[in-house]
């Protein structure tokens, strides 16, 4: 994730799926982020200026489910 940020220089990453409702891998890669980020002096520099915060998705696992029923409702309602 720390090269993504690097190459990229996105304003905000999401993680979506399972894995998004899931609020002990969600501390714990924010930790575990956290701390390369005080490793690299050039990223640490620039962590609370231009580093894309890393946020689990709003509508976590349901995403996927939502959007297929959308796309039913779609062809029902043409």
């Amino acid at each position: 994730m720390l090269n993504l940020i690097s190459c990229f220089d996105p304003e905000l990453i999401l993680f979506g799926g399972g894995i998004s409702s899931n609020e002990q891998f969600n501390r714990r890669f924010q930790k575990r982020l956290e701390e390369l980020m005080d490793r690299h002096e050039s990223i640490h520099y620039l962590k609370d200026k231009t580093i894309a915060a890393v946020r689990p998705a709003k509508l976590q696992n349901d995403a996927g489910m939502i959007g297929a029923v959308y796309q039913i409702y779609r062809q029902v309602t043409k």
